[in-house]
């Protein structure tokens, strides 16, 4: 009967042993969807980051992402002009996930996304984790 049961192969993933809150993470800058393309540009350069999660000026609740890419995709192909509000440009498609998940989960999510939003207050990119994976694997 045993020689009918197919043996499972362990999957050796690299961070099960690991959690999001690990990571030195800081807290995300956020902007508002009122904000005009030229501001969100400004605020890119202000603090060297690409990414902002953005907040409906009116609710305060997190509506989505904007990305440097999906700014200039937006300006490039004439669907934006630089006085136009980022309303419309935001991306709504981002994952959420909470600080007690395994960094094994977070890989696997940054394989397809380029970020993920932690506990509604942080940004975990692929930066963050190679940054994490190079501290913790000694050289060979």
């Amino acid at each position: 009967m045993d020689a009918n049961i197919p043996k499972l192969i362990p999957r050796n993933t690299w961070g099960v042993e690991y959690k999001i809150k690990d990571l030195a993470l800081k807290p995300a800058i956020f902007i508002e969807d009122n904000m005009t393309c030229r501001q969100v540009i400004k605020k890119f350069k202000e603090v060297s980051n690409d990414q902002f999660p953005v907040k409906c000026h009116k609710t305060g609740e997190v509506i989505g992402m904007m990305t440097s890419t999906i700014l200039m995709s937006k300006l490039a192909n004439a669907k934006l002009t630089i006085k136009d509000t980022i309303k419309n440009a935001v991306s709504k498609d981002f994952r959420n996930m909470t600080s007690s998940m395994p960094l094994s989960e977070v890989s696997r999510v940054l394989e397809k996304q380029a970020f993920v939003f932690v506990d509604q207050k942080y940004i975990v990119s692929n930066f963050d984790l190679l940054n994490f994976i190079d501290t913790k694997q000694p050289d060979a």
